[in-house]
């Protein structure tokens, strides 16, 4: 059974934005577990994929409440994806996912790279990290 979980782009349906983590397994490396997922990005017309790895800890503190506008970042142990959220007002969001180019391409930290903006609301933000936080356990 594959588990997976999804965030789209307010306007799907014209934007073709969405970011689907597919779960591939659980490892335990010194007593922290790091949970494998396929990382499936689609924008436009374009669309790629990309394995990462979640620690069990980063997810665990992964909350809305946590980003402000000053504070916007929340980074990853694995460097090549972060996420940047920008509140609009109390109910929307501005949700950027960023990869690092020089990780993808060449192996070299970089912190440049492209980014996909998606348009969200805050309830589907917090559906998306329940269900990311569900599919953990």
């Amino acid at each position: 059974m594959t588990c997976s979980v999804n965030l789209r782009d307010t306007n799907f349906k014209e934007s073709n934005v969405q970011c689907q983590f597919e779960f591939i397994q659980t490892e335990l490396i010194d007593d922290i577990k790091h949970y494998h997922y396929l990382l499936h990005v689609s924008y436009d017309r374009m669309q790629f994929e990309k394995e990462i790895v979640f620690f069990e800890n980063e997810i665990e503190s992964l909350d809305i409440n946590h980003f402000t506008n000053n504070s916007p970042d929340f980074y990853f142990y694995e460097p090549d994806f972060w996420f940047t959220i920008f509140r609009q007002d109390e109910d929307e969001l501005i949700v950027y996912l960023n990869f690092d180019s020089g990780l993808i391409h060449s192996n070299m930290a970089t912190e440049s790279g492209q980014s996909v903006r998606m348009n969200t609301t805050v309830e589907a933000f917090n559906t998306f990290l329940h269900d990311l936080k569900t599919n953990m356990k």
